[in-house]
């Protein structure tokens, strides 16, 4: 669905799709930071602060993170230089929206 959305926007020359768990991503070396971060699943249950975390280098200043969690866990408001500013409930699915500083 992600590949086929980027198709349809026309960014494929500038979207990079990372088919890993966010665990394994996180421990590459920061190249470049990113504007757009989308942490979906699969991923372990309790997803959190560790991994909002651990997201902070990859993200650059003014970019927009996503994390998709189970509705009945709650997220950190602010985590370093991420802050919450939208959350979508969809069922037993919530979306929180951050920006980064």
């Amino acid at each position: 669905m992600i590949r086929r959305n980027i198709e349809l926007l026309g960014v494929r020359d500038r979207a990079v799709l990372f088919p890993v768990r966010v665990e394994d991503f996180l421990k590459r070396p920061v190249q470049t930071p990113y504007d757009f971060i989308f942490l979906g699943p699969p991923y372990k249950p309790g997803i959190g602060k560790e991994i909002l975390e651990g997201v902070m280098p990859f993200a650059s200043s003014g970019s927009l993170v996503i994390c998709q969690h189970n509705a009945k866990q709650a997220l950190e408001e602010k985590t370093g230089k991420l802050i919450c500013f939208r959350k979508e409930f969809y069922g037993k699915t919530a979306l929180s929206f951050y920006s980064s500083e």
